[in-house]
């Protein structure tokens, strides 16, 4: 996006009327409400668009609103990665019913033990979560599955189910080309397996890398993931990172269908605090409800096309 500011004003209410979503044109203006300060001074700043991080460092106050004006509106063709049938029903469904029998058939094979099946790294819910689910990731860039499981399940698997094997390491050599690197900047997507102890459920994550600016050398680098969570209780749960090289800083937006109560904010609000004291990173958390997601186009079977807005 490029972000035209042609001034800063205060004292006016912001709406949220869902024509400024659509239908934009070029030297148009809307109007987004400072509300938050990072560390490093960008302000983060909502629209009716969603929001944004300013990469620059104005003297704005909170709740001050800044009038931006529309650049450009056409529309972005960017073909979604093509897919078979069966891995683009892994995004649908969320589900991956080889991976579940590969891990039913590992654990009834009486030469494993607890303790070899507790090596595999596995993503689940312990403290080892984060580091098993880059794991993960870096695995499914290489496209063979005992990257991932280790040559001995490996071999497990295929030598007691042989079809098995064969399927379960053709979907997941597919699933990997929705992670390999593609040009700089460009969104990815995979789906995270996690394991709840029985079985597998399965998370969308969305992640991108690069320069804010690749023709400025000195221009910081960040990295930024989009997490989307299904929750019985509270619905659709997003979780929005940017990480910069610059300052090392970390900013997090959680998104909710339905609004936190005190005490989950609160409790929220703990976790990134213990977070950021850990990895001595700088941030903040800005937790938002009943607002627009952003929603990341996921693999396709065939080649389609979405379309977006450059502002």
């Amino acid at each position: 996006m490029e972000l035209q500011l042609t001034d800063t004003i205060s004292g006016i209410t912001i709406g949220n009327d869902p024509s400024h979503k659509t239908n934009l044109v070029p030297g148009q203006v809307i109007q987004g409400r400072v509300i938050s300060i990072n560390n490093i001074g960008h302000p983060i700043v909502e629209t009716p668009l969603g929001s944004i991080v300013l990469e620059t460092t104005p003297q704005m106050t909170i709740d001050g609103v800044i009038p931006i004006e529309i650049v450009s509106a056409e529309d972005s063709m960017l073909p979604a990665p093509s897919l078979s049938d069966t891995v683009s029903s892994l995004f649908t469904n969320r589900n991956w019913p080889a991976l579940n029998e590969a891990l039913e058939l590992i654990q009834s094979s009486e030469t494993v033990t607890n303790q070899q099946f507790s090596t595999l790294k596995v993503p689940k819910l312990d403290s080892q979560m984060a580091a098993n689910i880059l794991f993960f990731i870096s695995a499914l860039r290489g496209g063979d599955i005992r990257n991932w499981l280790g040559n001995q399940a490996g071999r497990r698997i295929q030598n007691n189910s042989p079809e098995l094997y064969a399927r379960l390491a053709e979907e997941y050599n597919q699933l990997g080309r929705s992670v390999r690197e593609t040009n700089t900047g460009d969104w990815r997507t995979t789906l995270i397996p996690l394991f709840n102890g029985s079985e597998f459920e399965f998370f969308q994550m969305n992640f991108r890398s690069g320069l804010n600016d690749p023709n400025k050398k000195d221009e910081e680098d960040f990295a930024r993931f989009i997490v989307d969570l299904e929750l019985s209780k509270l619905g659709r749960i997003q979780l929005d990172g940017l990480i910069s090289s610059k300052g090392k800083q970390f900013d997090l937006f959680v998104r909710s269908a339905i609004p936190f109560t005190k005490s989950m904010r609160r409790d929220l609000n703990k976790i990134f605090s213990e977070c950021i004291e850990i990895t001595g990173l700088s941030g903040n958390i800005i937790m938002q409800s009943a607002l627009q997601f952003i929603d990341i186009p996921v693999p396709k079977m065939t080649s389609n096309y979405g379309s977006g807005v450059v502002v």
